[in-house]
């Protein structure tokens, strides 16, 4: 499931340094609120009010040394010119790391792989061979940041000192981000107390989940624009990533309303910090609201009473319904407001919405529309009520369609097959949306099946790029056509996945057929060894045999007696003969000439 598909506008290093460097607000209170600002009920609508939190620095100290788990995106997209600013960001935060902060190096696409097996100091020679293993990489596939987060958390040690995660790439690309996993995730890093930070580099950002992601763990979010490369971005976020965080544990809202029912998105109230508000959206009637609480940084732990004083609902906050509107089936988890400036960006980006809606409404009037024109006009004001160019074609559509109304004949004499085509395309739109969902099943188990059999979710995939291909298949041409898109990605992918398993299989064939060559070599040496050793023992027993045989019994040798020769009548030893020409023979035979003992002819 995507967050809400905002698009993104070019802003100057990111979210303007997210506020990095401000004051924090001047309060008796460790937490104070920091703005209030709310937009009107309406029939179809609840008041939202948006509240900015923020903590007091604490005492000034050296900030521990941190561990900071750096993770960097190689995915399909990040290519030529991405990849070296993604290095240089990287690079440049490294760089920067204090004398006692270890860091950890790991390049996520489809899966994590560690190129540091333990953390290192920033100079160490194991981060330069990390460096440039991560430049040898190819770029493949789609990027798991749920999976990054959960490897990259559980790499990342115990005991006191900042714990961090700094992100480097585009985020998760057209599969997304389901919301249940974002919340799981979400909670395995707060419940360690882990920061995630990010540097958005890429062709296409998805800056909505990384910045809620910066925003649901105390982390940061920069983005490299204009003058500002992506090196000085990097060495940037060194500072803020591990910048004191104030957890919250125990936390309870409360209203002086009469209903005093209050709705909080996100639903868990994210982490504080001195240099950057938190934002969160309230539901219902606000009236002199309290929030209690009770937080944990480093090594301090206090209690905190906030007053969130009401503030006059105005019109052009409407925005904030829509935004509440959009974050509420996931309970605020992809909220991207990364403090007062996050909540800017959101305002221009809906406001914007508005503006396209406006437009749209203008061309469906021009072309007869009228009805689609009122509900795309009242889409645009329900973003922006001060649309006047939706204002005026909601006025116009409104009574072309009460002419038309008039001039129709009663109900009684349209076709009664109406009702018929109604159902017909009702139950063509179902067939549509549950072959839709079925396909997104297959894409997330193929994506799945490519890291143990490619082969398999090739053919998978080709099979179900023919069942959407059917004409029959009731999609429509926007649906089928990014689905298409999302297939043909992915049969890529797995084919180069199966040409690399194809080489792996052939180095592991390798590998054993050598294996195999050295064991039968080992065994075929050892057995001469054995023989000559054997053969060894032979030679020595029969030369002793002969020696003994031959002074014990001089007498079978010739010897002179009284001047004559006499020979003894029994026979001499052939221990000696047997020794030299049997066994001397096969020794040769089994043991041949040491390459240096080979004589060496001579020219002249």
């Amino acid at each position: 499931m995507h967050p809400p598909a905002y698009r993104f506008p070019a802003i100057l290093l990111g979210i303007a340094m997210l506020s990095a460097g401000l004051p924090a607000a001047a309060a008796e209170a460790p937490v104070s609120a920091t703005f209030v600002e709310s937009c009107p009920a309406a029939a179809t609508r609840t008041q939202v009010t948006a509240v900015g939190l923020r903590v007091e620095a604490p005492a000034q100290g050296a900030v521990p040394a941190a561990h900071i788990m750096v993770l960097v995106d190689t995915s399909a997209s990040q290519t030529g010119e991405y990849r070296r600013r993604s290095l240089d960001a990287a690079a440049g935060l490294v760089e920067k790391g204090r004398k006692g902060d270890r860091f950890g190096l790991a390049a996520v696409d489809v899966g994590f792989t560690p190129l540091t097996e333990k953390f290192h100091a920033a100079g160490d020679e194991a981060m330069r061979s990390a460096a440039h293993d991560l430049d040898a990489r190819t770029p493949l596939g789609s990027t798991d940041i749920v999976l990054a987060l959960e490897q990259a958390a559980e790499r990342l040690p115990g005991g006191k000192g900042p714990l961090a995660i700094v992100y480097i790439g585009d985020g998760p690309g057209l599969i997304g981000v389901d919301a249940a996993e974002f919340t799981r995730v979400l909670d395995l890093l707060r419940g360690r107390r882990i920061t995630v930070s990010s540097i958005g580099i890429g062709p296409q950002v998805n800056w909505p989940c990384l910045a809620a992601l910066a925003s649901g763990t105390g982390g940061a979010f920069l983005m490299p624009e204009g003058e500002y490369d992506a090196k000085q971005v990097g060495a940037a976020l060194g500072a803020l990533a591990i910048a004191p965080v104030a957890w919250p544990l125990d936390v309870a809202l409360s209203s002086a309303a009469a209903d005093g029912t209050l709705r909080m998105l996100p639903g868990r109230l994210p982490p504080l910090r001195a240099d950057r508000d938190a934002v969160m959206l309230l539901e219902g009637r606000l009236e002199t609201a309290r929030l209690e609480a009770t937080f944990v940084r480093g090594d301090e732990r206090f209690t905190a009473t906030v007053t969130i004083p009401s503030a006059t609902p105005r019109d052009e906050n409407a925005y904030l319904a829509e935004l509440a509107h959009n974050a509420s089936p996931s309970d605020g988890v992809f909220l991207p407001l990364l403090g007062r400036e996050g909540l800017d960006v959101a305002r221009r980006v809906i406001r914007g919405e508005a503006a396209t809606l406006a437009a749209l409404s203008r061309q469906a009037e021009a072309s007869g529309a009228h009805a689609s024109a009122v509900r795309l006009a009242d889409a645009s004001l329900r973003r922006d009520p001060d649309n006047p160019e939706a204002a005026l074609v909601r006025l116009v559509a409104r009574r072309q369609v009460a002419e038309v109304d008039d001039s129709l004949p009663p109900d009684s004499m349209l076709n009664e097959s109406d009702g018929e085509i109604a159902d017909v395309e009702k139950n063509r739109r179902v067939q549509a949306e549950m072959m839709e969902q079925e396909a997104a099943v297959k894409l997330r188990a193929a994506r799945q099946l490519i890291a143990s059999n490619p082969e398999q979710a090739r053919e998978d995939l080709k099979e179900l790029r023919r069942e959407l291909d059917s004409p029959q298949g009731g999609l429509d041409a926007g649906a089928r056509q990014r689905l298409l898109a999302q297939i043909d990605m992915k049969i890529r992918e797995a084919t180069i996945r199966a040409r690399e398993k194809v080489d792996r299989d052939l180095d592991a064939d390798r590998r054993a057929a050598i294996g195999r060559e050295r064991a039968r070599l080992n065994g075929e040496l050892q057995r001469r060894e054995d023989k000559i050793k054997q053969l060894t023992e032979r030679y020595n027993a029969l030369v002793e045999e002969g020696i003994r045989i031959g002074y014990t019994q001089s007498e079978n040798y010739p010897t002179t007696i009284n001047g004559e020769s006499v020979i003894g009548n029994e026979r001499p030893t052939d221990a000696f003969k047997q020794a030299e020409r049997s066994v001397a023979e096969e020794i040769t035979r089994e043991a041949p000439n040491l390459y240096a003992n080979t004589p060496i002819p001579m020219t002249a």
